[in-house]
C-alpha cells in the first residue's frame, strides 16, 4: 500500500473507504426494498433480507478492518477523510431511501 507516504493520499484513501461504506449501505437498502417487490413470499423476503445483511455487513466489516489495520501507517488526521467521503455520498443514499414506487 501507499499509505503513510503522504497525508493527502491517506485522506483520499479514507474518503474512498467512506464512499464505499455508504455504497454498501445503499446497495443493502435497495436490495431489501426490491426484494419485497419481487417476491410475495414472506419467507423469501426474509431470506433475502438476512443475506443482504450478511453480505453488505461483511463488506462494512472489511472496510473497518482496513481502517484498523492501516492505522499505524496512516496520518492521524486522515480518518476525517472517511467522514468526508461518507458525507459526500450521503445525499445519494438519502435520495434512494426517500424514493417510493
Amino acid at each position: 500500500m501507499y499509505l503513510g507516504q503522504s497525508s493527502v493520499l491517506d485522506f483520499v484513501v479514507c474518503a474512498g473507504l467512506g464512499i464505499a461504506a455508504v455504497s454498501c449501505t445503499l446497495a443493502a437498502t435497495i436490495t431489501v426494498r426490491e426484494s419485497a417487490v419481487i417476491w410475495n413470499s414472506s419467507l423469501a423476503d426474509a431470506t433475502v433480507r438476512v443475506l443482504a445483511f450478511v453480505l453488505f455487513g461483511g463488506a462494512l466489516l472489511s472496510i473497518a478492518a482496513v481502517l484498523g489495520d492501516t492505522k499505524p501507517a496512516r496520518d492521524s488526521n486522515s480518518i476525517l477523510g472517511f467522514a468526508g467521503g461518507a458525507l459526500l455520498a450521503s445525499p445519494i443514499l438519502l435520495a434512494a431511501i426517500r424514493k417510493k414506487k
